[in-house]
C-alpha cells in the first residue's frame, strides 16, 4: 500500500494506492492512517494515474470530509490544492526544489503545464531576484488555484500567470527565455516549441518515461529529435524523479540548447 500525504499540520488529505481493491485491505488502510496521521481529515482512493487533457488523477472518497481542499506546506512555501480537482505530485517536492536552487538574478523562466503553481513558487522563494517566471497552463481550475497560491505566497511582482494552451501561447514569443521547465511526462511532444524560444545556451527541464536502467531510450529519442532541429544540445543531467509505473521511472532532464 502507498499513501501520499498532503495538507499541513492544521489540515491534510492521505491518497491511498492499494494493490488490489478488497474490501479488507481498504479498511486496514483506513485504520492505519487515522492511527498515525491525526490531522488527517480526508481519505481519497487512487483509482487511476493522471488522465485527461487536464492530467486529473480519479480519486475516489473513502473516509472522512467532503471537502478535500487543503493548503500544502512544500519547504517554505504554501501551496492551496484540491486533489480532485487539478494534478499535484508532493512526491516532486524535492525536484523542485533543486532545480529552483538552479535559477539566477536576472534570468526570464518559462514553466509550461505549470499546474498550481509550484514551480512559480519554489523558484519566486528561492531565488527572489529573478527577472520574471511565466507559468502556462490550459485548466481554468488550476489557473485560480495558481493565482490563489501567488496571491498566498505574496509573489504577484515576480510571476505572470497565463490561462491557455502552450502551442497557442509560445506563438507569441521568440528566443527570450533563459530556463524552460516541462514538468510533464509528455512534455517531449512540445521540445519543438521549447527550443525555438530559449535562448542560445539555455537550459531546458523537461519530464520524460524511461523504460530502461541506463535511460538509453531517452538518449535515443532526443538525439534523434535534434536531427531535425537547427540547434545543438548536451544534456547535463538525468535524475530519477519518482516510480511511474511498473518498470518505468519518471526522469528529470536537463539539456543545453545552442545554434
Amino acid at each position: 500500500m502507498g499513501v501520499d500525504l498532503i495538507g499541513s499540520e492544521n489540515k491534510m488529505v492521505a491518497i491511498v494506492e492499494t494493490k488490489n481493491n478488497s474490501k479488507s485491505e481498504i479498511e486496514k488502510s483506513i485504520i492505519k492512517i487515522k492511527k498515525n496521521h491525526k490531522n488527517v481529515k480526508s481519505i481519497l482512493k487512487k483509482n487511476s494515474g493522471p488522465k485527461g487533457e487536464f492530467r486529473i488523477k480519479k480519486l475516489e472518497l473513502i473516509d472522512g470530509e467532503e471537502n478535500t481542499e487543503v493548503i500544502h506546506k512544500e519547504n517554505n512555501y504554501l501551496i492551496k490544492i484540491d486533489p480532485r480537482k487539478v494534478y499535484f505530485s508532493s512526491r516532486e517536492g524535492t525536484i523542485r526544489e533543486k532545480i529552483s536552487s538552479e535559477m539566477k538574478a536576472g534570468e526570464k523562466i518559462l514553466i509550461m503545464f505549470a499546474g498550481v503553481g509550484p514551480y512559480l513558487v519554489s523558484i519566486s522563494k528561492i531565488q527572489p531576484k529573478i527577472k520574471e517566471v511565466i507559468g502556462i497552463e490550459n485548466n481554468p481550475i488550476a489557473v485560480k488555484y495558481m493565482e490563489e497560491n501567488i496571491r498566498i505566497n505574496k509573489i504577484a511582482h515576480l510571476v505572470t500567470p497565463i490561462e491557455g494552451d502552450v502551442n497557442e501561447i509560445c506563438k507569441n514569443y521568440s528566443e527570450e527565455f533563459d530556463r524552460i521547465i516541462m514538468p510533464m511526462v509528455y512534455a517531449k511532444n512540445y521540445l519543438d516549441i521549447a527550443t525555438k524560444i530559449i535562448k542560445n545556451g539555455g537550459l531546458i527541464y523537461i519530464y520524460m518515461i524511461s523504460e530502461e536502467n541506463d535511460f538509453k531510450d531517452i538518449d535515443y529519442f532526443v538525439s534523434k529529435f535534434f536531427e531535425n532541429s537547427n540547434r545543438k544540445y548536451k544534456i547535463l543531467e538525468k535524475n530519477i524523479i519518482c516510480l511511474f509505473s511498473p518498470n518505468k521511472y519518471k526522469i528529470l532532464v536537463k539539456m543545453e540548447v545552442s545554434k
